[in-house]
């Protein structure tokens, strides 16, 4: 039986739980699956430097308990007077005890560190960066933790040592498991590709290049591109732009776990590029990486740490510091594709990606606790 079973678990995280599901939205699920009664909480309103009344509203999701919160108190004493913020939080708590059951477990994947951990004593408390920390704030974020759990050795490393801390990698959605459905070569070759497409680290002049020159090849873009035009920059803009106006390029946005696993079964290739140099992940590791791996078929990609022992999943850039080569690498891997996605190939990478489904690093996380001196 799980340990989650019957269990109260409060998960922070800066993603709300609409628009695309992450990894944070995920374990919420699969922990609710697993017989918790799960609480997720919404990054709280930004408020700047207003006072307003204390507003709190919880609403049920797929079996997870959505928690959204205004804080009597301006969210921007946190940048500027992080003493007073860890105070006043203290008070914000007592309001949500008086409407909430207390915790068994604190999960926190919240880098900007509303919630500090230090103010759950008799919880057990997980600290899991899934991104790169870039500030105090969140090099400090661990603080009150039993356990950290990273996605990359990288961030690991920037934690203390004095406390147990542990790979536990990207983890695959089960709409990536059930929905598998092999395509074989049928000689129109589709490439798919999926993220923020707003996001500056993208290496976006090696994207425009493999794209105009592979005008016989689909490429299926899945993921944001919705922009402002009074809060964005005019490179961005141009980059859409050119996306849009590709004769063989389609846009699809922002769509659903299972929508997104049946589209991904019907691609040939999947292309990663990212200026690592820019990348806020620094080339260490990404989501999209596992579920890719689900359907079998080949990715080329830019250098990603996190996978140079597995060079038989993933067909990489050498380099840490330039994707000059990854045009050709495309043209070459593209005119081999039946070696590529050979069955022998396909079944690697399938079998790697199940053996990271969320059940699976739910099972490897409670392992953790369970040998931890931690009593629940």
């Amino acid at each position: 039986m799980s340990i989650f079973k019957n269990k109260i678990i409060w998960i922070f995280s800066q993603q709300n739980w609409n628009g695309l599901k992450v990894s944070k939205h995920h374990y919420a699920e699969t922990l609710a699956d697993a017989g918790a009664k799960v609480y997720y909480f919404n990054p709280p309103q930004d408020s700047g430097w207003k006072i307003k009344k204390a507003k709190l509203s919880i609403n049920n999701f797929s079996n997870v308990n959505v928690v959204s919160q205004q804080f009597f108190f301006p969210i921007n004493l946190k940048f500027h007077f992080r003493f007073l913020y860890n105070q006043l939080i203290k008070i914000q708590l007592k309001i949500l005890r008086k409407n909430l059951p207390s915790p068994d477990f604190v999960w926190s994947f919240d880098l900007s560190n509303n919630f500090p951990l230090l103010n759950f004593g008799n919880s057990y408390n997980i600290f899991h960066p899934v991104d790169e920390p870039l500030n105090k704030t969140a090099l400090n974020a661990y603080k009150g933790a039993h356990l950290i759990l990273s996605v990359t050795e990288e961030i690991l490393s920037k934690y203390p040592n004095n406390l147990p801390k542990h790979i536990i990698n990207h983890g695959l959605h089960h709409s990536f498991i059930t929905n598998y459905a092999p395509k074989d070569l049928n000689g129109h070759i589709s490439v798919g590709m999926s993220g923020n497409w707003l996001r500056q680290d993208l290496d976006r002049n090696t994207i425009k290049e493999i794209i105009t020159n592979h005008s016989n090849i689909n490429f299926e873009c899945w993921g944001n591109m919705e922009y402002d035009e009074k809060s964005i920059d005019s490179e961005t803009i141009e980059f859409i732009q050119f996306l849009t106006n590709q004769f063989n390029v389609k846009l699809h946005g922002i769509v659903n776990a299972t929508e997104l696993a049946i589209a991904y079964q019907k691609m040939d290739a999947f292309l990663i590029c990212y200026d690592i140099q820019k990348d806020q992940s620094k080339g260490t590791n990404y989501h999209k990486v596992i579920e890719f791996l689900s359907t079998g078929k080949v990715i080329i990609s830019n250098n990603i740490s996190a996978y140079k022992d597995f060079t038989n999943l993933l067909i990489m850039c050498e380099s840490r510091f330039s994707n000059e080569d990854l045009p050709i690498l495309f043209d070459c891997v593209i005119k081999k594709l039946s070696v590529f996605n050979s069955i022998e190939n396909v079944k690697l990478r399938r079998k790697f990606s199940l053996i990271n489904s969320y059940l699976t690093q739910l099972n490897k996380i409670e392992e953790l606790i369970f040998n931890s001196k931690f009593k629940i």
